[in-house]
């Protein structure tokens, strides 16, 4: 299963989790479920927000939780090439993503490059010296 999912699925099941409590709970670096959750974030799929919780005293204190962005905050965009009746105007009828890892454009989702982008840090971090 691809961090991506891990870390979707993670948040669906348990809603208010800081960044440390998911790394723990899944067995991962913190540093790297930071970095998923940042992307997952910048797709629109979780959001980070305020909440309060107590400690073992009952004392309250404010942290910051994962959740799964809402259907209400989540906005319907056509996809680039298309006008405001879904009419395609791209040659191809499929239009194209400029692409963050190579810049030629690519109709991969913005989830998929992430997920490259994550694997190949990843594996970057593995192979130094």
């Amino acid at each position: 299963m691809a961090l991506s999912d891990t870390l979707t699925e993670y948040v669906q099941d348990h809603p208010d989790e800081s960044t440390e409590a998911v790394a723990k709970a899944l067995h991962l670096r913190p540093s790297r479920v930071r970095d998923g959750l940042a992307i997952l974030e910048a797709s629109g799929t979780v959001i980070n927000r305020p909440s309060q919780t107590t400690d073992g005293r009952g004392r309250p204190h404010n942290r910051k939780g994962w959740y799964l962005a809402s259907e209400s905050q989540l906005t319907t965009v056509p996809p680039s090439g298309t006008d405001r009746d879904g009419h395609n105007t791209a040659a191809n009828d499929r239009p194209t993503v400029p692409s963050y890892i190579d810049g030629t454009g690519t109709d991969r989702s913005d989830i998929e490059r992430a997920e490259v982008l994550a694997d190949r840090a990843a594996r970057d971090y593995r192979e130094r010296p």
